[in-house]
Order: C-alpha cells, then sequence, then structure tokens
C-alpha cells in the first residue's frame, strides 16, 4: 500500500486548482488525503528539489506484440517499460499476429495485465484480422473493454467500408483510428519523397499519400458521422486538412509520434534504419508545422509509437529493415531535449496524459483531495543517459540509446502501488 509525503511539488493538472502551485502531498493507502504547504506526516518522505507532479501519462499508440511475436516484446515488459517512461496507462495497438478482432483476444490482454502498476487499455481492429474486407467484431469488443477501433499501421482502402464503420458505430460511440496512407501511391516507397530520398537514392513515398486518405475518411466522416481519430498524421498538408475538418466542427480528434516532433528526414543521412518508421519521417516545414499544431490544438495527444523489432529486422540493408522505434522509456527525454523551448511542459503534459483519456472517455482521477493517487513525477530539468543495461524493453531498436537526455522520470502511483523511491 502506497502511504507517503511528497514535499514541495509542482502541481501540472491543468483541472486542478492547485496547478502551478508548489505544495506538498500526503498519499495514503493509495488516495490523496491533504495538500497544502508545510504538511506534516508519519508517512515515508520524498523530497526532492524541483520534483513536478502531473496526472499520470497515458499512451494511445504503443505496440506490445502480445500476441505472436512476445520475443520482441510482451504486456508485462511493455508495461514495465510503460512505467519507466512515467506512464499509469498504455493502449496496445491491434495488429498483432493474430489481431485483436474479437471479444476473446481483447479479454486475454486485459487479464493478463490485472494487478499491474501500469494499467492496459486495448485499441480492437476495425476490419476483421486487420485485412480490410469485412468489419470485426467492433460492438462485441467494446462491450468486452476495448476502447478505440483501428487497424494499426494499415489504412483501410475500401471506402466503402470505413463509411460503413463511421455509420454503424455512431449509434453506441465509438471511436475509430485511422492511419492515412493510400497505398497505390505510397507503392515500394521507403522514406518521405523530397531531396532526401533522392540524395539517398531510396524510393519515396509522395506526402499526398497520406493527404488523399486523409481527405477521403474526413469527406466519408461529414458524410456518415461518427466519430475518428487520426492516429500520427506526419505532413504540414495533413495538418491543415485537419484544422479545417475541426473548424468544420467535425468529430475528429488528432495524434502525432514524438519521434517527428524532434527529427527530421535529414536524421536519415547515415543509413541509421533505426530512424525507419512509419510513415516516414518528414522535412524540416512538416516539423514545425507538427509542432504548431501542438500548440493551436490541432494535435489532441502526443503518442510515443513503440514498436519494437528484433536485431535481425534491424541489421539489414535500409530497404529490407522494419519499420519501428522504441520510445516509451524516452519519450519525456526527448521532450527535453529537443522540445522545451518550442512547447511549453504544462501543453506537452496535457497532450499526454488529458488528451488520450478525453480521447477514449476513461476516467482519470485529477490531483484533488479525496481522489485516488494515478500521478506522475518527474524533474524536467535533469540530465540522464539512456543506458541499455537499464532498458526494461525487450528490444532496442532505438536511435537515441546511449545519448544524453533531459527530463527524469523518477517515478508513477497508481492502482495503490509505486515505483517512486525517495
Amino acid at each position: 500500500m502506497v502511504n507517503l509525503i511528497i514535499k514541495k511539488a509542482k502541481i501540472i493538472d491543468k483541472n486542478s486548482k492547485w496547478n502551478g502551485k508548489s505544495v506538498d502531498l500526503i498519499i495514503k493507502n493509495g488516495v490523496i488525503v491533504d495538500i497544502g504547504k508545510n504538511l506534516k506526516s508519519n508517512y515515508k518522505e520524498i523530497d526532492i528539489s524541483g520534483i513536478h507532479v502531473s496526472n499520470g501519462w497515458y499512451d494511445i499508440g504503443a505496440d506490445f506484440c502480445d500476441p505472436g511475436t512476445e520475443y520482441k516484446e510482451d504486456v508485462y515488459s511493455g508495461l514495465e517499460a510503460a512505467v519507466s517512461g512515467g506512464y499509469t496507462r498504455v493502449c496496445v495497438s491491434s495488429d498483432t499476429n493474430p489481431p485483436i478482432s474479437d471479444k476473446s483476444s481483447v479479454s486475454y490482454l486485459l487479464n493478463k495485465s490485472k494487478g499491474h502498476l501500469c494499467d492496459l487499455s486495448v485499441m480492437g481492429s476495425l476490419s476483421k484480422d486487420t485485412l480490410g474486407k469485412e468489419l470485426a467484431e467492433i460492438y462485441d469488443m467494446k462491450q468486452s473493454g476495448a476502447v478505440l477501433f483501428g487497424d494499426g499501421d494499415k489504412h483501410v482502402q475500401n471506402g466503402g467500408l470505413m463509411s460503413k464503420a463511421l455509420q454503424y458505430t455512431k449509434s453506441f460511440g465509438a471511436v475509430l483510428v485511422s492511419q492515412p496512407m493510400d497505398t497505390s501511391i505510397a507503392g515500394a516507397g521507403q522514406i518521405r519523397e523530397g531531396i532526401q530520398s533522392v540524395t539517398m537514392g531510396m524510393k519515396g513515398i509522395p506526402a499526398i499519400a497520406e493527404t488523399i486518405a486523409l481527405h477521403r475518411d474526413i469527406s466519408l466522416l461529414e458524410y456518415s458521422g461518427g466519430r475518428l481519430h487520426i492516429g500520427d498524421v506526419s505532413t504540414k498538408e495533413g495538418v491543415d486538412i485537419i484544422r479545417k475538418a475541426k473548424k468544420n466542427k467535425l468529430q475528429i480528434s488528432a495524434g502525432v509520434d514524438i519521434l517527428r516532433l524532434v527529427k527530421t528526414d535529414r536524421a536519415l543521412e547515415g543509413y541509421d534504419v533505426n530512424y525507419k518508421v512509419y510513415p516516414p519521417l518528414g522535412s524540416s516545414a512538416d516539423r514545425k508545422a507538427l509542432v504548431k499544431a501542438v500548440n493551436d490544438g490541432t494535435i489532441d495527444v502526443i503518442i510515443s509509437r513503440h514498436k519494437p523489432q528484433d536485431e535481425e529486422e534491424k541489421k539489414v540493408a535500409f530497404d529490407h529493415a522494419s519499420y519501428g522505434v522504441i520510445s516509451l522509456e524516452s519519450l519525456f527525454g526527448l521532450y527535453g531535449k529537443y522540445l522545451s523551448k518550442e512547447i511549453e511542459l504544462s501543453r506537452f503534459v496535457e497532450c499526454i496524459s488529458h488528451g488520450a483519456y478525453e480521447l477514449t472517455g476513461e476516467s482519470i482521477e485529477g490531483i484533488e483531495v479525496g481522489q485516488k493517487a494515478n500521478v506522475t513525477c518527474f524533474l524536467p530539468e535533469k540530465e540522464w543517459i539512456y543506458d541499455n543495461a537499464k532498458r526494461k524493453s525487450k528490444s532496442s531498436n532505438s536511435p537515441f540509446i546511449g545519448e544524453v537526455l533531459r527530463g527524469k522520470v523518477l517515478g508513477v502511483i497508481n492502482n495503490n502501488k509505486t515505483s517512486l523511491k525517495s
């Protein structure tokens, strides 16, 4: 059971009356029982200069490879990596092997994660087995606890099926997730089409492959109704399309992954396969547009897009390497090192906590007296080395391992458990 007092903690919680203030928190049996200045308690004391406390972080963009490829990651290792990165909840992707396409597969994941410090939520597939041919058992999966529905990295190429999904799910409020990409245009492209693809001699994926698919999905949303979330927008043009759709009062939200906020396709100059991600990294103009979209609210959530790959899938020629990077454990450190001057801390934390909860409709306890403690504790200015030996993920496909990052997670409190040490 968690009984402790956190001294002089700066609160980062947009919904709390304590937001932006430095106060003491007393937690008894996992519940916040007092907040204020100069509090006294016989409980274990956490007194760390500069400590910040926010609502527990929630990632809706992780792949735990479970079931099917547990040698890369599984529910247990994935949740440990999440805790290490400051998360108290993660929604795992549907495109496993086999995919999460029925209520039994949803129940399998929820049951396997029970009792952990970090909670697990599930994205069910939109189409059966993520094949894009017929609808999956969306209603049954929602009744079993799935909170989002999409085909992971796959875009539903069949417009009729997407329209049917939007029409069908609006009656029970399901949120559909789309990763827009017209595969007939993307073809065998490896990186974003542009100067970098020409310089490297690689087949490029043009930005229009994303924007055409995005235009289609938004047109279908306007026609059919329903709720649509764009999983990971990657282009300046895509941002403009989403911004316009929001102004038109459509039920649409959007996410972006941390890597494309901190890096561009210039990172690929050394053919580092750990920068090979999907959708591909874009230009400097794309990155700046994405940062602006986070700041103005066009983008609602920032995700890890944690996608473990084993060495055999990465230590090959670039055009044969699998897409993906692990990022749950490094996300906040990347923000501190690369983004803290462009995105305010409060906004960033909102995008990795409240934004996800508001999207899925799951409840989160606020930082107020009487609420269950679901919090992340961190030091925004603390530098640390992303040490491969201390990695919790089973996989090591990250270009940042060994790098000095800024922004250290101290621990989390959730489910009357904690990883926080004095």
